[in-house]
């Protein structure tokens, strides 16, 4: 696979990603490219206080990203952090981080097959 920017792969007629993160189809028979949303979740790490009983909250989706919380105790646990204080991702972290996205993308689908089967 050979990389290219993504003028590049526009002259090509690939597909490019613009900063909304959307993908933007490059059509050298249109002046402009097709935009259309990319499929899957953004992931952001955010840091959230607990709530006001004091229950920490792992993560929350808000319009297609996934926001994962730095704070909450089970993440501080598995995360391992370099000399330079930056955080590193190691087995423990990564299933937990994949855990917590899964939940996500099955409550999604659960809420696509509800949304289904209801009669019109």
């Amino acid at each position: 696979m050979r990389h290219c920017s993504a003028r590049a792969a526009a002259r090509r007629g690939a597909v490019a990603r613009d900063q909304a993160g959307y993908d933007v189809v490059e059509d050298p028979n249109q002046a402009q490219g097709r935009r259309r949303p990319r499929s899957g979740f953004e992931i952001k790490f955010v840091n959230l206080p607990p709530d006001m009983e004091g229950a920490w909250t792992r993560s929350h989706l808000v319009s297609g990203t996934i926001h994962i919380n730095k704070e909450h105790p089970d993440f501080q646990d598995r995360m391992e952090y370099s000399r330079q204080g930056r955080p590193r991702f190691h087995r423990s972290s990564w299933g937990y981080l994949a855990a917590t996205v899964s939940i996500h993308y099955k409550d999604q689908f659960l809420s696509a097959l509800r949304t289904a089967a209801r009669p019109a």
